[in-house]
């Protein structure tokens, strides 16, 4: 399967310049030239997850928060797509879209717990960097679930309402 300008917008976007390509002030998304994704359906699943992306993330932003958020879920979507088959806790963290969302700071808390609640994923490491805490007891370490529970219970005992 050919990812091209009919299909994306005329550019493919490395994973290491995503979030140079992707403005939400401006509400645009650039993607470079053609790739070749192949023709399985995890192809194809991808090219249409970055498409949705595209669709709903290069419309208007009205508010800052709303700004954030789409930002947020826009790099959420580019690090699930591109980490779906990693199964290194080390590469899944150090992809730049999950480095971006760390740098977003203590605004994506609450969304990083939300995301947690509702599609749990590996996001322990960017709430333990961005809040400095850990919230997880030894004897938790290596459960998700439990791991997932004890940072929602973090977030509620913090005030934190997602």
């Amino acid at each position: 399967m050919i990812v091209d300008s009919q299909f994306l917008k005329e550019r493919q976007l490395a994973s290491s310049d995503w979030s140079e390509n992707f403005n939400p002030k401006k509400g645009t998304l650039y993607i470079q030239n053609k790739v070749d994704i192949g023709e399985s359906s995890a192809a194809f699943h991808l090219a249409f997850t970055i498409f949705k992306a595209w669709l709903e993330y290069s419309s208007p932003i009205s508010t800052e928060k709303k700004n954030l958020e789409k930002y947020f879920f826009f790099l959420a979507s580019k690090w699930r797509a591109d980490m779906a088959f990693q199964s290194s806790i080390t590469k899944i963290v150090e992809h730049p879209a999950y480095k971006e969302i760390i740098d977003l700071g203590c605004d994506v808390v609450p969304l990083l717990l939300k995301e947690l609640k509702e599609r749990p994923d590996h996001w322990f490491v960017a709430l333990k960097r961005i809040t400095g805490k850990n919230p997880v007891s030894a004897d938790q370490r290596g459960n998700f679930d439990q791991m997932a529970q004890a940072w929602l219970k973090w977030g509620e005992d913090n005030g934190i309402h997602i």
